[in-house]
């Protein structure tokens, strides 16, 4: 069927793309300021230039049975109140813009990609993703639009975004890291594994109107993400210890309050009512991503 993915030249929607080409999909894919990728006759193109209650998803959302929402205004330092209105910019009335468009296209069902730390709530991109969550629930069902909820928690592939990419690089750099005494533990998934999993929502019954967790298992400490990546990087991890306590402190000065939420809390995924309902299991293990991450990075 033909399938349109919104942010599809974003950092998931690259291996979403490979995915659902392999699985016989013609798609229609939105970019905003990433390059979209190389062409495919399956593939059209739709430039969307803003996250917003007024963006225009008519000509990606034609002809299509299913859509995919990956588009989303990422983690960004910003906690205040303008930095709040932003995210519900992009990340609620845009996706409830999308909803309208999409019934009125003939589109059968959404699939929303949250995020894990929509249950958490305590940044302003964590705030916005519940509320899309809520709001496209009530949505959906006026309009009797399908709609699935994905929440993955931090997703494991070449070049990635945000803190893993600043992890990387401190190991790469040799730099003593102080978190040797964190005892946490944090879900991860491999990006293919996660395009898998959106693909898994397309068309399955069972899937229709419900909200999974999805994730690859066991989770990590962030030492033991630490030591398997200097190890497949050829690094030593340089792990040192201090008071988790006195470590957040230091961080939350410096401005870094999400990263100390990322590296020193707790975030789990159960995935196992996931795995049970739509029968999905990774195509990929975490620690060969983990691998693939590291190597791409030292090219």
């Amino acid at each position: 069927m033909r399938v349109a993915v919104t942010g599809a030249s974003g950092f998931v929607g690259e291996a979403l793309i490979r995915d659902l080409l392999a699985r016989g999909h013609d798609l229609a894919c939105s970019y905003a300021n990433r390059s979209p990728l190389a062409a495919d006759a399956r593939v059209s193109w739709h430039h969307i230039e803003e996250l917003s209650g007024d963006s225009d998803w008519r000509s990606l959302v034609a002809g299509a049975g299913v859509a995919v929402h990956l588009a989303a205004r990422a983690h960004r330092a910003d906690q205040s109140q303008a930095g709040l209105r932003l995210q519900r910019q992009a990340n609620v009335e845009a996706s409830l813009a999308l909803a309208h468009q999409a019934k009125a296209a003939g589109v059968a069902r959404l699939v929303f990609v949250s995020s894990i730390g929509a249950g958490l709530e305590r940044t302003p991109y964590q705030i916005a993703k519940r509320e899309a969550e809520q709001k496209l629930a009530v949505l959906c069902r006026e309009l009797s639009l399908e709609l699935v909820v994905l929440r993955p928690p931090l997703v494991i592939g070449p070049q990635p975004p945000g803190n893993l990419a600043t992890l990387m690089r401190w190991i790469d750099k040799g730099r003593p890291l102080p978190f040797a005494s964190v005892q946490n533990a944090r879900s991860f998934i491999a990006r293919e594994n996660l395009a898998s999993a959106i693909a898994a929502c397309l068309d399955h019954p069972s899937a229709a109107g419900r909200l999974f967790e999805v994730a690859d298992t066991p989770p990590l400490s962030t030492p033991g993400l630490i030591k398997a990546l200097a190890r497949a990087m050829g690094k030593p991890a340089r792990l040192f210890p201090m008071p988790p306590v006195l470590l957040g402190g230091v961080l939350m000065l410096l401005g870094r309050g999400e990263m100390a939420q990322s590296l020193l809390g707790n975030l789990t995924a159960n995935p196992a009512e996931f795995r049970n309902t739509l029968g999905w299991r990774p195509t990929v293990s975490l620690e060969a991503a983990i691998e693939e991450m590291a190597q791409a990075k030292l090219e």
